[in-house]
């Protein structure tokens, strides 16, 4: 209900979720995030009806699935929590391809989850170019 940039209130309010994670074994937390997206699937098809809003800014647990996919398995620190940060709502907010297409064609709770799990996995990707890049420099 954050009158202004729920998104990314939304986001931030993961970022203690992924600590948490980060303290259990991967492949329980991996687990974990995806029971949470098939979840959020379902709860957020069930709010769009409610709402009677496309996608509306009012539902933010898609983008708490996105940053829990950013930052799995990521060392907590805190350069990589803003990092993953940064780049996923770039992400979510710009909809590069296919990003996009996931955003436009797809309906209901999925289609609200789905574009965050893409731009979660592109964050993703990015964060761990820039963390192998960093590595490299300063070993």
């Amino acid at each position: 209900m954050a009158p202004f940039a729920p998104g990314t209130w939304g986001s931030l309010a993961a970022i203690p979720i992924c600590f948490a994670l980060s303290f259990t074994p991967h492949i329980l937390s991996l687990f974990f995030i995806i029971i949470a997206g098939c979840y959020a699937c379902y709860a957020s098809g069930i709010a769009e009806e409610i709402i009677q809003e496309k996608d509306s800014g009012m539902i933010v647990i898609d983008e708490i699935i996105g940053m829990l996919l950013t930052l799995w398995a990521i060392e907590p620190s805190l350069l990589n929590y803003i990092l993953g940060f940064i780049f996923f709502r770039c992400f979510d907010i710009l909809k590069p391809y296919p990003i996009s297409l996931a955003d436009k064609k797809i309906k209901n709770g999925l289609g609200i989850v789905l574009d965050d799990v893409l731009a979660g996995i592109a964050a993703r990707v990015l964060l761990w170019i820039v963390i192998i890049i960093w590595l490299n420099i300063h070993v």
